[in-house]
């Protein structure tokens, strides 16, 4: 049984969210902590490399933040969202930690954690100035967080990265 029971389940990724963005511009960031490798190799398999240190303004279509949940959302760098045109799509991919022996005696606590958590990504995106939320939770990887927004314009209120 899943910690997203009441979220909305969508295809695998694989299949689905990666061949979206074909044609797009598209490069995927991290975090200090390290999410699911799976998650890059799938990424990588379909050329989507990590954003460059150096990274031109306005210069992605897609913006991939692969987090940890029930960490709190990453802070992300500055660059990579400038790099990110407005209007442009932002999608946190946030997989579930391994679950600590604490938690496999009371369930109800990680779920609500988790949910919790991925809660917070969505507020999280809307404050930097993101629109257009979307969630919900992939069955292949299992119970992947999935959550977009796209990128307000600059000058809108609350896109500027602290």
């Amino acid at each position: 049984m899943s910690a997203f029971d009441d979220h909305s389940p969508c295809p695998a990724l694989h299949r689905w969210l990666l061949p979206a963005w074909e044609g797009q511009v598209a490069a995927w960031w991290s975090g200090p902590t390290v999410p699911r490798r799976g998650l890059r190799r799938a990424l990588e398999r379909r050329s989507i490399t990590e954003v460059p240190p150096e990274v031109v303004p306005d210069s992605l279509d897609v913006l991939v933040v692969l987090s940890v949940l029930p960490d709190p959302p990453p802070d992300l760098d500055p660059a990579p969202w400038e790099a990110l045109r407005p209007g442009g799509t932002l999608v946190d991919l946030a997989s579930p930690r391994r679950r600590r022996a604490g938690e496999l005696l009371r369930p109800w606590v990680h779920a609500r954690r988790l949910r919790e958590a991925a809660a917070m990504r969505v507020r999280h995106w809307l404050e930097l100035g993101a629109f257009e939320a979307e969630q919900w939770v992939t069955v292949e990887p299992a119970d992947v967080v999935v959550t977009m927004v796209r990128r307000g314009h600059p000058g809108a209120h609350g896109t500027h990265v602290a």
